[in-house]
């Protein structure tokens, strides 16, 4: 099993499970360290729609003191998206991508299709 095997996909294989899942181009920004992991997106007024936060080592989020909505895209450990949980809302106590899981993608929600 390779190092990134273990740990999860990077940036590259995060930015192209994005692409591949419909997600459009995306910059990441990776959430390295406790806090970084921790805080995720909590407390921002913002995330520009053609950025990305690549939380790594990761099977499960919350969005306590969200302020706005997210796509959650759950990657396993080859960067292959497992499961996509749309329009996320702030203040939702748990979204779990299952055992799998290693990584997980966070951008802002698509605009509803139903609008």
């Amino acid at each position: 099993m390779t190092e990134r095997g273990r740990k999860g996909p990077g940036p590259a294989e995060a930015a192209a499970a994005l692409e591949a899942a419909g997600f459009g181009k995306r910059r990441i920004e990776v959430a390295e360290g406790f806090a970084a992991r921790l805080l995720g997106l909590m407390f921002r007024k913002d995330l520009p729609d053609d950025e990305a936060l690549l939380i790594p080592r990761c099977n499960a989020i919350h969005a306590f003191f969200m302020r706005f909505p997210i796509d959650v895209t759950f990657l396993d450990r080859n960067g292959a998206p497992i499961r996509i949980v749309r329009a996320v809302r702030p203040w939702t106590p748990l979204v779990w991508g299952g055992r799998r899981a290693r990584a997980v993608a966070e951008t802002r929600a698509a605009p509803s299709r139903d609008a």
